[in-house]
């Protein structure tokens, strides 16, 4: 056996190991492989763009059902698919914790409301971030009942190198970003002179 081959073989065992403790949904543009290697958690498989399918909301609920993970990581549009995958009859009941990397659930992914999470859920977002604005971060955070942390550190795609710790994230309180008209909000667009301001 070559050496590509055994690491193909150590990286699919590892990937097996680390879906038993948690799961990653990706982003737009991108693949569960590329996930994983940026983040750490990978295993659900998506499509690459547009609108979050019932077909789609549909598999998360079912792999998750299956793979029956610790924790859920979401990231960018991987948030919007799996807030719809919540309301999925086969999501189990609880859902485990989740992590949103900046969530991209207000960007028109979906039509789906934004569900409560359990207990021990939380938003991690960095102020680097072009496309989701700490504003959004923080509006997600308070409809969804999770708990937000925020870092300078981080920009939209590099904030998957975190691997999703909060422990390089400072919590915040969001109702103190979202009263404070300060904060920009740039919508669907991407930020230009409102990033410096944020």
């Amino acid at each position: 056996m070559n050496h590509r081959k055994k690491y193909q073989n150590g990286m699919q065992l590892l990937r097996e190991l680390i879906s038993e403790i948690a799961v990653g949904i990706h982003g737009a543009g991108m693949t569960s492989t590329e996930l994983f290697d940026r983040l750490g958690y990978g295993s659900i498989k998506l499509e690459k763009g547009g609108e979050v399918t019932e077909y789609e909301a549909d598999q998360i609920a079912k792999q998750i059902a299956r793979i029956k993970p610790e924790r859920i990581f979401a990231y960018s549009r991987g948030a919007a698919a799996l807030n719809a995958a919540l309301y999925d009859s086969d999501m189990p009941s609880p859902a485990p914790p989740i992590t949103y990397l900046a969530p991209a659930m207000f960007r028109g992914w979906s039509r789906m409301r934004p569900k409560k999470v359990p207990p021990g859920s939380m938003v991690l977002h960095g102020a680097k971030d072009s496309i989701v604005s700490v504003r959004e971060a923080a509006q997600i955070a308070i409809v969804v009942g999770a708990t937000l942390h925020l870092s300078m550190a981080y920009s939209h795609k590099s904030i998957m190198y975190s691997k999703g710790d909060p422990g390089k994230f400072t919590q915040v309180d969001p109702y103190k970003i979202v009263n404070n008209e300060e904060f920009p909000r740039w919508g669907r667009g991407h930020a230009k002179p409102e990033l410096l301001a944020q």
